[in-house]
């Protein structure tokens, strides 16, 4: 059967001319001309060692594993269906890479599940060379056959050409060896035919399948696959994995799945599919670092039913975005565990969506975090405002106190009426400041009793606006300390009715600068209760005061306390007609009055004035009307300058009492002597000038010294001279004989100056009254000489004091007659007065007198007296003194010498 088909060989420069496959030969003859018998003996190895086969000679079913493998690529090439249909399946093992890389890819229909199930794995091996093309006519059953080495070992694009039904066939087992580069792309159209079980041994270890699970393909699993999703694959998947992923998908999708979304794939996930997540779901994401829970951006959680809502936890809603709930519905919200709630972070309530506010719960509300970042620190103005009056109702204290300033700017009345107790004592001096008017007329009397007095709590933060948007019962909760704390402006938006709503005790609390600030108008609510506590009354200004109702003026009790200057600003009608205690007034609060006012006093408030600070020009300006009702206490207490603007006629109107009952005092009398001279002194004459025990009786011994007589002598006037003429009387003119003594009323003599004394007649004194000496000044008397003093008659010493005896002087007492002596009671003895006596006066006292003087110890023992009362020397005494220092002064040094000076021996015996 051989054919001389062969060509020839021309040299040896050819060593083998070719191999031929030639129809239905078995045996191909090479005719080999060679020169060489080695190179024959070579070539004859190879032919022997060639098998060159027809492939129509090949029975394919008999084949083993090494025939197989020992088959040239080319030989697959031309092969069919049905030859590799047949091959028996342990054979398969011997396809090899390059086998498999040259089929013809129709002929790869005819593989069966045995057959594959044998494929080699190994490096070169047939598995190494399935491609896309050839698996793409892989019939599910042959695709059935697939290991799981197998497949791993496949190329890149092996399954970018698989069908729905090739997908479904893969086994379970052996999807768990598709590679990442594999997965990317394999083909999206054929992902919908994968189960759960196959999904569920996907390689999440490094380029495992799980990590190219990119959205494409994802987007075509079934429910059923979606729920075989184990958490170590999805964390292993791709940054959009879920990027076209369907809402029934996620519904299905494995719980466990689901805690293993990362952050960046739920950053990247399907907007319209989050809808599909459910609680358990949700429950389960991961609030790690880099966890699913990261991702929670705005857009995927505004998908989210009210079941996946209920689902998150404190610890996934703290690790969300800032932009978490930015887009979410109220609907959402109100099934947001209050877990959830609890982990809203500042960042997240600042972005949340102003619209879903509405949707918060008070348990919701009442696990709100207020430590640092938590989400009460960004409840701003926008949020609350939305906050049901049932979530108002949640607030804790500490949540409030967290938020920022503007967070009640835009509250409601209805919601604030709703707002918890404690919530409201949370409430900051910012947040107050800024807090909404509307909203702010919605507090209620507990709500504000419980407000924080504190340094920058809420109290501090009342101003006028939102004060005065509170009804008059919240009004009535304000407490004492927290008006002590409320701003200057407190009250400058109030009305009287409010005002009249304070309780008494809290208007003890009202400060000096909210009375100042206070709405003027508003000042006629205050009551006569609240009058009364109110402490700090330098806060009333004079519109304030004018605006107290006439019925409550009578109730200030600390008028002194009003500020000067603010009185003099109110009108007559003020002090005279409403009950005002002008007693009350102050020297300084006066000093502004000007001389309108204070002609304008009725005499009742005028009398009881404290005039020592009037300045000289209003007391210039006084009407002589109200001049008559100057009181002694005041005109002793109105100063030099400020008397001397009284001129001569306003002096006459004064009152008999104003000028005697201690009225005028010395340095008054001496200015105005001064200033006026004789009319001055012709003003007052006795029956003006009421006798008193109390006055300016110094003032005779001023005469000649500070200032001069200026009043003529009129022997026929003598009987009207007062003290005061008396004093001022010219000397050169003055008769002082028993004519002036016996005319001159008593208590007149209390003027008589000593040159005056000096210059009366022995028979004027002798003719003094029984009860006129007394009224004569002693220190007159220590003027006058021994003929002089001895002319008075013994019994006019028996009316005179004990103190007027002592005004004596040494030498006026040593001119005492026996019988003057004898006169004077024991009761006006003192010791300091019997010791400065003689021996021979003392011999002339008589048995009451005697006891006194022996009481006294017997009277003088030194053989002298001295003026004062000192009985004896101190010159021995302080002798004593003296040598008794100087003793001391000796036993000291001989002690320091003895211990410190003196040489050491001895010192031991000693």
């Amino acid at each position: 059967e051989t054919q001389d088909t062969t060509p020839s060989f021309p040299s040896l420069k050819r060593s083998v001319s070719s191999a031929f496959i030639h129809k239905k030969y078995t045996v191909l003859v090479l005719v080999i001309r060679m020169r060489s018998p080695s190179l024959f003996l070579c070539f004859l190895f190879v032919v022997l060692g060639t098998n060159v086969v027809s492939i129509d000679a090949i029975d394919w079913s008999t084949l083993d594993k090494k025939t197989l493998s020992s088959l040239s690529p080319d030989t697959f090439k031309v092969a069919t269906a049905e030859d590799i249909n047949v091959i028996p399946d342990a054979a398969c093992a011997g396809f090899s890479k390059s086998q498999m890389v040259a089929l013809n890819v129709s002929a790869a229909q005819g593989f069966r599940k045995g057959q594959v199930g044998n494929f080699d794995s190994q490096y070169l091996g047939g598995c190494n060379g399935l491609n896309g093309d050839l698996i793409s006519f892989f019939t599910p059953d042959a695709i059935s056959g697939l290991t799981k080495a197998c497949i791993g070992s496949g190329s890149d694009d092996f399954f970018s050409k698989i069908s729905v039904e090739g997908t479904s066939s893969i086994q379970s087992t052996a999807t768990a060896g598709i590679k990442k580069s594999q997965m990317m792309i394999f083909n999206p159209n054929a992902s919908s035919g994968f189960t759960k079980d196959q999904v569920s041994n996907f390689d999440s270890q490094y380029l495992g399948g799980c990590n190219g699970l990119n959205g494409s393909v994802v987007a075509g699993f079934t429910p059923d696959a979606m729920s075989g999703f184990r958490k170590s694959c999805v964390s292993a998947g791709p940054s959009n994995m879920f990027q076209f992923v369907s809402s029934d998908a996620i519904k299905s999708f494995s719980v466990e799945g689901a805690s293993g979304i990362s952050k960046d794939q739920m950053t990247n996930f399907n907007p319209s599919a989050s809808s599909g997540f459910t609680k358990n779901q949700v429950s389960n994401f991961d609030s790690q670092y880099l966890g699913g829970c990261n991702g929670l951006v705005g857009e995927v959680v505004k998908g989210f039913t009210g079941d996946a809502m209920s689902g998150l936890q404190k610890t996934c809603v703290s690790a969300g975005p800032a932009s978490m709930f930015a887009s979410v519905s109220a609907d959402s919200v109100k099934l947001l565990s209050t877990s959830g709630a609890s982990g809203i972070s500042k960042a997240q309530m600042m972005s949340f969506n102003p619209n879903a506010s509405s949707g918060f719960t008070k348990d919701q509300v009442s696990n709100f975090d207020s430590q640092y970042l938590g989400g009460c620190n960004g409840l701003n103005g926008s949020v609350v405002a939305g906050f049901t009056p049932d979530a108002m109702s949640g607030f804790r204290k500490s949540c409030v106190s967290a938020g920022p300033s503007n967070m009640f700017e835009k509250v409601t009345l209805e919601a604030v009426s709703m707002f918890s107790v404690v919530g409201a004592s949370g409430i900051q001096k910012s947040q107050m400041q800024q807090f909404s008017v509307e909203g702010a007329a919605g507090f209620t009397k507990d709500q504000v009793a419980n407000f924080d007095s504190q340094y920058l709590g809420g109290c501090n933060g009342l101003g006028g606006s939102v004060l005065g948007a509170f009804t008059e019962s919240a009004i009535s909760g304000l407490a004492k300390n927290c008006l002590a704390a409320g701003p200057n402006n407190m009250f400058s938006q109030v009305s009287s009715k409010q005002i009249a709503a304070l309780i008494p005790q809290s208007a003890a609390g009202i400060t000096t600068e909210a009375l100042r600030g206070m709405n003027v108008d508003a000042a006629s609510g205050f009551t006569a209760e609240q009058i009364v506590q109110i402490q700090n009354y330098d806060g009333f200004t004079a519109p304030i005061l004018s605006n107290i109702n006439v019925q409550i003026i009578q109730n200030l009790t600390k008028i002194s306390l009003i500020p000067s200057g603010v009185l003099n600003d109110l009108p007559a009608s003020w002090f005279n007609d409403y009950g005002f205690d002008c007693k009350a007034t102050t020297g300084s609060q006066i000093g502004y009055f000007n001389s309108t006012l204070l002609n304008a006093l009725i005499p009742g408030c005028f009398s009881s004035l404290k005039l020592y600070d009037i300045t000289p020009e209003a007391m210039s300006e006084l009407s002589l009307d109200q001049c008559q009702h100057l009181t002694a206490s005041q005109v002793f207490s109105l100063p030099v300058p400020v008397i001397l603007a009284l001129t001569v006629p306003k002096l006459n109107v004064l009152t008999n009492e104003a000028i005697s009952n201690n009225g005028f005092n010395t340095a008054q009398l001496v200015n105005l002597t001064i200033k006026y001279g004789e009319p001055f002194a012709k003003l007052y004459p006795v029956n003006r000038w009421i006798p008193n025990n109390r006055g300016p009786y110094d003032f005779p011994f001023k005469v000649l010294d500070q200032v001069q007589p200026v009043l003529p002598f009129e022997k026929e006037s003598v009987p009207q001279l007062s003290w005061l003429q008396v004093s001022l009387l010219l000397q050169k003119d003055a008769v002082f004989d028993a004519d002036f003594f016996k005319k001159i009323s008593d208590f007149s003599l209390v003027g008589l100056r000593p040159d005056q004394a000096a210059a009366a007649t022995t028979e004027g004194l002798a003719s003094i009254g029984l009860y006129s000496l007394r009224f004569i000044q002693p220190q007159s008397l220590n003027s006058v000489s021994k003929a002089q003093f001895q002319s008075i008659p013994p019994q006019n010493f028996a009316n005179v004091t004990a103190g007027w005896l002592l005004k004596l002087n040494r030498t006026a007492r040593s001119y005492l007659t026996s019988q003057q002596f004898a006169s004077i009671r024991a009761d006006s003895l003192e010791c300091a007065f019997i010791q400065s006596l003689s021996q021979d006066q003392m011999n002339s006292a008589t048995a009451e007198e005697k006891a006194v003087i022996n009481g006294c110890g017997g009277g003088k023992t030194n053989g002298g007296g001295n003026e004062g009362g000192e009985t004896k020397s101190k010159a021995p005494m302080i002798v004593g003194i003296i040598f008794g220092v100087i003793g001391a002064l000796a036993l000291a040094g001989v002690a320091v010498w003895y211990f410190k000076l003196r040489p050491q021996h001895g010192y031991t015996e000693v």
